[in-house]
């Protein structure tokens, strides 16, 4: 299941409250939440969140992964779907705390992607200081677009820990946000992840600097209708190679 049905499993608890006698406002109290935030459950227009699916089902009478599927399960899958909550047990575990990224432990992360980012600026202002006029300049922009947000998204949201389901079963993708990598042939677990992380954060921030000086060197000696294809050439040869060897070498 990679998507959970609104509509359905909003019924699905209104249907399991209402036969336990319960309204909105006694099952939010249950769950230390708002009436509202049931309302907006049982309306399909949210979800619960992750950390309070096992609580919910508890309350409700019924296995998280019944929840998730909004139906209840025939007596013979009671197997398969303990073994599914006991997945779904260990991602609620780490979002809950088991996970941990704080300010305190991404501060150099902050202090790199930030000079990064000053380094680029100031690179391009030079650029535009030597004559470089915007069109040529455009050329090179959508690269650094590309890494000033992978090393925003990795700094600032993707975690240096994963699910512990990962290390149980073999994933070669990750999904966090819009964020999809899918990498065949590498699975991810807690062994390669912060290694990955690490290496995706160090390119990005050295790409936002080095991609202007790509330019201003190609621009001397290469074709500029050659540069755009040899600089997108080193920008995934260096980002895509280095990612297997690294997710391999620590799998």
């Amino acid at each position: 299941m990679t998507e959970i049905n609104k509509e359905k499993m909003g019924s699905f608890i209104s249907q399991l409250r209402k036969e336990k006698g319960m309204t909105q406002k006694e099952l939010a109290e249950k769950l230390f939440i708002s009436a509202k935030a049931v309302s907006k459950w049982e309306t399909g227009i949210s979800t619960p969140d992750v950390g309070l699916l096992m609580p919910l089902a508890d309350i409700l009478g019924i296995t998280v992964t019944e929840l998730l599927q909004s139906e209840k399960l025939p007596q013979e899958k009671v197997i398969d779907k303990y073994n599914a909550d006991e997945i779904v047990a260990k991602a609620i575990r780490i979002s809950n705390g088991d996970i941990k990224g704080g300010f305190a432990e991404k501060k150099h992360w902050f202090t790199l992607f930030a000079a990064s980012l000053i380094t680029g600026a100031v690179e391009v202002a030079g650029l535009i200081m030597l004559g470089f006029n915007k069109y040529y300049i455009a050329d090179f922009v959508p690269f650094m677009v590309v890494s000033i947000f992978l090393g925003a998204y990795f700094t600032f949201v993707v975690k240096d820990r994963i699910p512990g389901f990962y290390d149980d079963n073999k994933i070669n993708f990750y999904t966090d946000g819009f964020m999809k990598l899918n990498m065949p042939g590498l699975y991810f677990n807690n062994s390669n992840w912060p290694h990955i992380v690490a290496y995706i954060r160090y390119w990005s921030y050295s790409m936002n600097i080095a991609v202007p000086v790509f330019f201003f060197v190609f621009d001397r000696f290469i074709p500029i209708y050659i540069t755009g294809i040899l600089c997108l050439v080193i920008v995934m040869t260096t980002l895509l190679v280095p990612i297997y060897a690294i997710g391999k070498k620590y799998e």
